[in-house]
């Protein structure tokens, strides 16, 4: 634990990056094994790969730029100070989100209706086309599955993200 926290710390590319790819291939062994039932001589590893690969190279440093952004985006506070005439001030504190249960519904609203959109259609078509897939069937499949995957991940990930901010 502690080298990876050194790789984190001292990489903060690299480490997501390397842990991007290593939970998106894991996540399609458990896809392919839990849920598809294909057993391991019927498992698709191009496709594991194919989704370490989307995973490490591709996603990943896109989100670690994104939680820069929306945390940038989004300060708790900003700090005034000023002086009146000769008097002194004292700082003052205004709260852009005025509680921290806003905050986090605020940055869980930037990750689910800002990001995820396109997040879940720069999947689809980054897959597609590293399967191989024409731009006429990447359309195809994000017409046939986008609204579905986009609101299975509102699903999910709306009551997660807050319980993993609230938490964290």
């Amino acid at each position: 634990m502690q080298a990876y926290m050194r790789l984190m710390n001292r990489r903060p590319l690299l480490g997501p990056c390397i842990t991007t790819a290593f939970l998106f291939g894991t996540g399609d062994i458990v896809a392919q094994q839990a849920v598809d039932r294909k057993g391991l001589k019927g498992h698709d590893w191009v496709r594991t790969a194919r989704l370490s690969l989307y995973g490490g190279a591709i996603f990943a440093p896109i989100v670690v730029n994104w939680y820069k952004v929306r945390q940038n985006a989004i300060p708790r506070a900003v700090a005034v100070s000023g002086r009146e005439g000769n008097a002194p001030r004292p700082p003052v504190t205004l709260f852009l989100m005025p509680n921290r249960t806003n905050h986090i519904h605020f940055r869980v609203a930037l990750d689910q209706f800002a990001f995820a959109p396109i997040a879940v259609g720069l999947f689809f078509t980054c897959t597609g086309l590293m399967e191989g897939k024409s731009i006429d069937q990447v359309k195809k499949k994000l017409d046939a599955s986008y609204k579905e995957t986009l609101i299975a991940n509102w699903t999910l990930f709306i009551p997660f993200q807050t319980i993993n901010m609230a938490v964290s």
